[in-house]
């Protein structure tokens, strides 16, 4: 019968695991003397493993790019394993192209340190095994990697490990055991490290050696039924500790196989907005009979009522497969926001074995997400919006503030260290946007530096968090992929753009209703020392819809209590189909919008304006930046696209530029006689004032101190327009003040009846020359 293409591709790769691992591959003579004593039922960290394997440990040894002179790294590699135990067979792999077929049967995937090649290659040999070699380790098996001058790559490339830095250091430094109860660890004392060894920037795993900081050198992960071990030690020299620590990771953590393969190791992690969909909606596993000989049973099961497994059992003969469909079913539409989970177990009912794939369904506020088109300007100041995430660790600090020279506006992002020289912090600012039926969506960023040193790249992808300078993104909130690097930022600001829909492309991603962008810092210093800066954010693309909308952005601005120029927009709404009628609807987010008219039905090709203006509501808004959103839905294919209203309402500036008074001393003058007041008043802002009272006052002390009132204030009834100024002059009578000598102060909005950009420089004083009270 004629297979898909999709499972015919499934089967040769399958082949080429169970049956070209046949092919002879280089091997060494195997030890046939008794194994070495095993720690039955331990697992990392302390706990209930599956049964042990009790008989030859098959090694495969992954030398192309190691040591393999005599007496170099992989012989004293080796010569370590064998001081703790000698029934074991050797074979060597000098191609890693070939690991799918040389895996077979083996227990242990030993790979020294890989001194002979670069990090990029390793990358790309890690890359290459990801599909597989993760569930060789769920099963059972045992990957260990030696390590020294970060050539670390293979574990993170493969999925198995999310190691992002390691820091070297040479013979002679003592290390500790971290946990004497790990198996990695059973009958090791402190030692001193030979050699070359490394430390690892690591979080997940059992750290078993550390040094005296608690940086770690040697972690235990558990993957499923399997281990992956992480050793910060080339093994060119070593020490009776030293070898007993990748002994005991050859002889006390490899399981019984289990025939039963399931396939990819990867949990299945969705999600979406509260009501649904859920994306991705399904994924499949395959289970695979690994035995060329017997038949095998097995069953498939998930405990929760919003998760369907079909089929949920079979039978597989010799070398055969069966495809496992997992999926979100209707009753998810109904759960709450937050995190849920669910198991899937897989039982091998003749072994009697389980492997299980854990599934992780997010449900999404849609407060908690933003639309599209999307412009953050920080404008609004302190808190960020519910769709931006705030992470990182240690002493990070990512916060919107006014200091260090906004690229627009008052307001920007920095991200630094809050303390000097401590430790490195990673900064991580998380926005979380409905990108679903959008294309041609390009990111737009403006960004600075204060003398940060470069971090990075990552491994792509990266899982959680790394640290690195750059942007990321994912599609669903694990697996990140950096799309753009910032180690090569000015101190002045500057405009990068992402093409986002190349981005996905390469990586083999997809838009969803809660896509992931991720802007990322890494060092150790405060601003002016290290540290980033980010303003103006702006994401635009190009609706997947029959239903085209322009233009974008609705801005308009104005005084406080209006009028706003402009005071509307209209919007084109076109059917772009040439074969269906589509109804359409428009609705606005804020009271002080108005939009007309609010739904219609647009034939083929056909088009109607929707005008959008603001309203007298927005005349008792205070000064500041005001948004909203006009929201138009696609009511046929229930696609909503949003249109943003950005209003500012521009404080005033009053300025007292010119300031006099007559006569003057040595005129003496009494109280109730007649003093000529003037006075220029400008209005320095494009924010209109309303009424206010100018005041005139006697100072003693120059200016610095206003004793009394010298004459009736003055009121400007109407304000000052935007740019417009006030002249001034007056007859007024002089108060009955005590005699003396006065310096003449103006001073206009007192007491501050209209809020102001700057209320420094409503006060001026008239120099050079006093006004002199003496009574008769």
């Amino acid at each position: 019968m004629r297979k898909t293409p999709v499972l015919s591709l499934l089967v040769v790769v399958w082949i080429s695991i169970v049956w070209v691992g046949t092919q002879s591959s280089t091997s060494s003579p195997a030890a046939q003397v008794p194994m070495a004593e095993k720690t039955a039922g331990v697992g990392a960290a302390g706990t209930l493993a599956a049964p042990l394997l009790t008989g030859t440990i098959q090694i495969l040894a992954y030398v192309q790019y190691a040591d393999m002179s005599a007496g170099g790294e992989v012989a004293h590699t080796f010569s370590a394993i064998s001081s703790v135990g000698t029934n074991y067979v050797r074979t060597d792999l000098t191609d890693y192209t070939q690991l799918a077929s040389a895996i077979a049967g083996k227990n242990v995937l030993l790979i020294p340190e890989q001194e002979r090649t670069s990090a990029a290659q390793l990358q790309t040999v890690g890359s290459a095994w990801a599909s597989f070699l993760p569930s060789f380790v769920a099963n059972g098996g045992v990957v260990i990697q030696c390590d020294h001058s970060g050539k670390y790559q293979i574990l993170p490339s493969a999925g198995l490990m999310n190691i992002t830095g390691s820091s070297n250091f040479y013979g002679g430094y003592p290390v500790t055991i971290a946990d004497p109860s790990d198996p990695v660890a059973l009958g090791v004392s402190p030692y001193t490290a030979e050699n070359g060894s490394s430390t690892y920037v690591c979080s997940e795993g059992n750290v078993v050696v550390q040094r005296s900081s608690g940086n770690p050198v040697v972690i235990n992960k558990r993957i499923g039924r399997g281990h992956v071990v992480a050793i910060g030690h080339d093994y060119y020299s070593s020490n009776a500790n030293q070898d007993r620590v990748v002994g005991n990771a050859v002889f006390n953590l490899p399981q019984v196989l289990d025939p039963l393969w399931i396939q990819p190791w990867g949990d299945f992690i969705s999600q979406g907005l509260e009501g649904g969909p859920f994306t991705p909606a399904e994924t499949s596993y395959m289970a695979v009979n690994m035995s060329t000989r017997a038949t095998l049973r097995w069953t498939a099961s998930a405990s929760q009522p919003w998760l369907d497994v079909a089929p949920g059992s079979g039978t597989l003969g010799p070398a055969s497969l069966a495809t496992v469909r997992v999926s979100i079913n209707a009753n998810a539409n109904r759960l709450p926001m937050g995190v849920t989970t669910d198991t899937v177990t897989f039982t091998n009912l003749d072994s009697g074995l389980r492997q299980q794939r854990q599934v992780t369904l997010r449900v999404i506020s849609h407060g908690s997400v933003a639309s599209m088109p999307f412009l953050e300007t920080f404008e609004l100041g302190p808190p960020l919006a519910p769709y931006w995430e705030v992470t990182g660790t240690n002493e990070y600090r990512t916060q919107v503030t006014s200091l260090n020279g906004p690229h627009g506006g008052a307001y920007h992002l920095t991200m630094d260290d809050a303390v000097d020289g401590a430790s490195y912090s990673r900064n991580e600012l998380t926005l979380t946007i409905n990108l679903a039926r959008w294309q041609d969506v390009v990111l737009r960023f403006w960004a600075r530096e204060w003398n940060d040193e470069s971090h990075g790249p990552p491994s792509s992808p990266f899982v959680g968090g790394a640290d690195f300078d750059g942007v990321a993104i994912s599609d669903d909130g694990v697996n990140w992929y950096e799309v753009h690097g910032l180690r090569d930022l000015t101190s002045e600001y500057q405009q990068r753009t992402v093409d986002l829909d190349a981005a996905i492309a390469a990586r083999g991603l997809s838009y969803n209703s809660a896509f992931r962008i991720r802007f990322n810092h890494y060092d150790d210093y405060g601003i002016t020392t290290d540290g980033f800066a980010f303003d103006d954010i702006e994401i635009t693309g190009n609706p997947a819809d029959d239903l085209s909308l322009t233009p974008g952005i609705f801005v308009s601005s104005g005084s406080e209590g209006g009028p706003f120029t402009p005071a509307e927009t209209t919007y084109m709404a076109v059917n772009m189909s040439t074969r269906a009628t589509l109804r359409w609807t428009a609705s606005q987010s804020q009271p002080w919008l108005n939009v007309a008219p609010g739904s219609g039905t647009l034939g083929p090709g056909s088009s109607a304006s929707v005008r959008v203006s603001i309203n007298a509501n927005a005349n008792s808004l205070p000064f500041g930046e005001h948004y909203g959103d006009i929201s138009f839905t696609n009511v046929t294919s229930g696609f909503t696209q949003k249109r943003y209203a950005h209003l500012t309402i521009v404080p005033p500036n009053l300025v007292l530029s010119l300031a006099d008074f007559a006569p003057t001393a040595p005129v003496q003058l009494r109280p109730g006689d007649l003093v000529t007041l003037s006075a220029l008043i400008e209005n320095h802002s494009l924010g209109g004032a309303r009424s206010f009272w100018t005041e005139v006052w006697g100072s003693q002390t120059g200016g610095l101190t206003l004793d009394r009132f010298l004459a009736d204030s003055f009121l400007l009834r109407g304000g000052l327009p935007p740019n417009g100024m006030h002249s001034w002059v007056g007859a007024a009578r002089l108060y009955s003040i005590p005699d003396g000598s006065y310096t003449v102060v103006y001073h206009a909005d007192r007491p501050n009846q209209v809020a102001e950009s700057n209320e420094r420089d409503n006060r001026a004083v008239v120099r050079g020359k006093r006004i002199l009270v003496i009574r008769p």
